[in-house]
């Protein structure tokens, strides 16, 4: 009976293995970040809102916290996730001064406007330099509306 026992429990050790072996000669580490479109940020999390929603969010706390003249907006974006009790998204971005104005859009009241002036605002390197910002989403489904996402400024 222990003689069982043992050989399936070894049994299942083995497909384990086999198993994480064949994740990471895929190149992807079993729990690791995979790499994502930026599509994904499309993705409806909760409350209708999108992870650009999330986003959008943060650049307007950067925005106000700046006091600048110009907003700053998108210069490159990359994109990780990781499943971890949930979906946790890394948002790398690379802020860069616009030639769009800082109040007009702190003033816009349309959230969809806002989010365009983010995505299409000119970057202008005269107007100051870049700030590199990683953003954590972490996105758990099964949660009431107003915990399904934390978002958080990571360590970096």
């Amino acid at each position: 009976m222990i003689l069982k026992l043992l050989l399936s429990f070894n049994f299942v050790l083995n497909i384990l293995l086999i198993t994480v072996m064949a994740e990471e000669i895929r190149g992807q580490l079993v729990g690791g970040l995979k790499e994502q479109e930026i599509k994904i940020l499309d993705s409806v999390v909760g409350n209708g809102k999108t992870l650009w929603d999330y986003l959008q969010n943060k650049i307007e706390e950067y925005a106000k916290q700046r006091n600048s003249l110009y907003m700053y907006g998108i210069n490159d974006i990359h994109v990780q996730s990781q499943v971890v009790q949930g979906v946790l998204y890394k948002v790398t971005l690379d802020l860069a001064p616009t030639d769009c104005h800082n109040n007009k859009f702190l003033s816009e009241e349309s959230n969809n406007a806002r989010l365009e002036m983010i995505r299409t605002c000119s970057i202008n390197k005269s107007h100051g330099s870049h700030e590199k910002h990683v953003i954590d989403l972490w996105v758990r489904s099964w949660l009431p509306e107003n915990e399904k996402v934390i978002v958080s400024e990571a360590a970096h």
